[in-house]
């Protein structure tokens, strides 16, 4: 047999020659035997029941579901105050008292003048 690159046989040779390359490639990058499954250490312990407390910190801003804003018919110093904030009140509840000189003078004023428009008037 002749081995040229115009015959049949040559046509053989460069497709194995390539193979026999590849294979010899092959192996450098492997780098040897292959290594078996790595072992990788791991803490183990038995189920046992037991009791949990759920605890949530968290930082936040809250609100009344519902809120009355009451305002007075007249205004003045407030003497007193009848209830605690945040607590509930009842229907009827004073809530505050205001300073009363004033309107007991302008009360009594009122009455004078009254009185002096029934007798004129009568």
């Amino acid at each position: 047999m002749h081995f040229t690159l115009a015959g049949r046989p040559a046509r053989f040779l460069v497709p194995a020659i390539m193979l026999f390359a590849l294979a010899a490639c092959a192996e450098q990058e492997a780098g040897g035997p292959p290594e078996g499954p790595s072992v990788v250490p791991v803490v183990t312990q038995v189920a046992a029941p037991q009791s949990i407390t759920d605890r949530i910190e968290a930082v936040g801003t809250t609100r009344a579901s519902s809120s009355v804003e009451i305002t007075a018919r007249v205004s003045n110093v407030v003497t007193r105050i009848g209830f605690d904030e945040g607590n509930p009140v009842r229907k009827g509840q004073v809530l505050v008292e205001l300073e009363s000189r004033e309107a007991q003078a302008n009360l009594a004023e009122a009455e004078a003048t009254l009185a002096e428009i029934r007798t004129q008037y009568d």
